[in-house]
Order: C-alpha cells, then structure tokens, then sequence
C-alpha cells in the first residue's frame, strides 16, 4: 500500500516565496546603491559643469560635453531604478523617435561594442537596418536602457567576435525592433531565469 500526496501548489509557493526574498534583497542593495552612485555622479558632473564654463579649447570642450551627457543620462538612469525599486511609475512618457534613439545609443556605446573588443583583436559588426517608423511612447532613458542592454548582452555573448544586426520595420500595424546577434545563445538555467530582477 502506499499513499500520494499531490505537492505541486506547496513546490509553486516555495518557488514564489524565494523569488520575493529574492527581489526584497535586491531592492534593499539597490536603494543603498542609488545614494551612492547620485554622490558619485554629482562629483563628476560638477566639476565638468565648472570645467565648461571656463574652458575654451574647442576639442577639450567637447569632450567636457561627453562627460556631462553620459552623467546625466547615468543620473536618469539610477532615478528609473529608484523608481522601479519603489514600484512607483514616476516617469511620463513622450514622443520618441525610435530609430534616432538607436543611433544615439550605437554611439555612446561605441567604446563597449568597437573600441573594447578591438583592442583585444576582436571584431563585432553591427549592421543597423532602419525602416521608415513612426514616434513611438516612451521615456528616453528608458528606451536608451533597453536598446544599451541589446547591445551590451550581445557583445558578452560573442567572445570571439560576430555580428549584431539591429532592424526596425512596420509588422502588422505595430513597430518591431529585432536584434539578432551570432553569439553562443542561453544555456536553459539562463533562460530559464532571464527575468528575474538583476539575475544578469
């Protein structure tokens, strides 16, 4: 004789409490990392904002310009994570030219997918195919973030070098942004927990 208990609803509960535990650790550690990195941030940027007023060196110039955009928009992007931390949607949204925010993002990641790699004598293409598309929602950080983390997890995935295309096309009545890269792919257990909060 023997007895069965059916404990798949206890298992589903363990596994939802752990991920809870998981997103509460991770929301304290990012709460104390946002104090930190707006400290760190406002020591770059001041000095910069400074450094523009009395510099007149049109190359120095421009690059005093780089550090300010590249700290505010690292600014915006820790406010977003505060934001999400708290589960608050502070941010409205606006009119964004999707293909204008690729190419923006292509060139302030330029040293991550060309120079870094290069370096190492590493080659990566990115091959970017943008069709005519309308405005899109959104916030630019956020949209910049996105399109950044498409490109950052491509670059860790291809080692040896390879391809990343980057295409933007009207489909149905809705706008589709596709990245393609020929990197070495997920194994199952990343797969399995590409969504959970700050698992990569």
């Amino acid at each position: 004789f023997g007895i069965m208990h059916d404990i798949t609803d206890r298992k589903r509960m363990e596994q939802t409490l752990i991920r809870s535990e998981r997103h509460h650790v991770a929301s304290e550690l990012s709460a104390g990392m946002c104090h930190n990195l707006n400290n760190i941030l406002s020591g770059i940027s001041g000095p910069a904002l400074m450094l523009q007023r009395v510099t007149r060196d049109s190359e120095s110039l421009h690059d005093i310009e780089a550090i300010i955009s590249s700290s505010k928009r690292a600014a915006d992007l820790v406010h977003q994570l505060s934001v999400s931390v708290r589960g608050q949607s502070g941010e409205k949204s606006y009119s964004i030219n999707l293909n204008e925010a690729i190419e923006q993002t292509l060139q302030l990641t330029q040293t991550r997918w060309e120079s870094q790699p290069a370096a190492q004598e590493i080659d990566i293409d990115i091959l970017v195919e943008l069709g005519e598309v309308p405005s899109i929602r959104g916030t630019e950080p956020g949209i910049q973030e996105m399109i950044a983390n498409l490109i950052f997890n491509a670059v860790d995935a291809m080692p040896k070098g390879g391809e990343i295309r980057v295409q933007t096309q009207i489909e149905d009545d809705f706008i589709r942004l596709s990245f393609r890269d020929t990197g070495i792919g997920m194994d199952e257990e990343t797969r399995r927990r590409g969504f959970e909060p700050f698992f990569t």
